[in-house]
């Protein structure tokens, strides 16, 4: 329904796409009593692939029951996404897995040298995968990496923190310390980077 989804320290909230009006999702409370506080999110045909503070778990939307993911407890993943097909990438440190959102079997597991912070799908299925400190991987739907863009072959700040893909040939980057943010053309694989400045001060993040 073109709705937004937003992980937050209070829960769930969603933005509703028809009249633009934020609500909270309710998903109850963790054992602890206090709010379910939401690291990551993922939202998976009739599912939402959860990261809360004692593990990984999925909640049923149909019958709107949440489980935990038992091969995924205590742990944390600073990422989950799904672009719409069967699998779910997560990442821990230095490391994304894709896992069977049928099953949570692993499906692929890729060491990278930075600590990976989001990760997007483009219409090829290839999964460009960026880090905090070591720029931006582009993997295909297996997990294997195709290559790695740095401030060494193009991209003009390696510390990256968002990103963004237009559905069509364009992913957008967001980097980290004021640096502005980068277009990637996804046919040419060339890099036009901007850089916003107010009142000749040094722009802020870009999330």
């Amino acid at each position: 329904h073109k709705n937004k989804w937003l992980c937050t320290v209070e829960g769930l909230y969603v933005v509703k796409h028809d009249v633009n009006l934020l609500q909270s999702f309710l998903l109850g409370t963790d054992p602890s009593g206090f709010s379910n506080t939401i690291y990551s999110f993922a939202k998976e045909k009739n599912n939402l692939w959860l990261q809360l503070r004692h593990g990984l778990y999925k909640y049923n939307l149909a019958q709107q029951k949440m489980l935990p993911v038992a091969a995924y407890q205590n742990k944390m993943y600073n990422i989950l996404y799904n672009a719409g097909d069967s699998l779910l990438w997560l990442s821990a440190k230095n490391k994304i897995i894709s896992i069977n959102c049928s099953n949570s079997s692993i499906v692929s597991s890729t060491l990278l040298q930075g600590n990976p912070y989001f990760a997007i799908a483009d219409k090829q299925k290839h999964v460009w995968v960026g880090t905090w400190d070591d720029g931006l991987y582009e993997l295909d739907e297996k997990g294997k990496v195709i290559k790695q863009y740095t401030d060494k072959n193009g991209l003009s700040y390696k510390y990256l923190i968002c990103g963004w893909y237009d559905g069509a040939n364009e992913l957008w980057l967001g980097m980290n310390g004021g640096k502005g943010f980068a277009k990637l053309d996804l046919q040419t694989k060339k890099f036009e980077s901007f850089f916003i400045t107010t009142k000749n001060k040094p722009s802020s993040e870009f999330n």
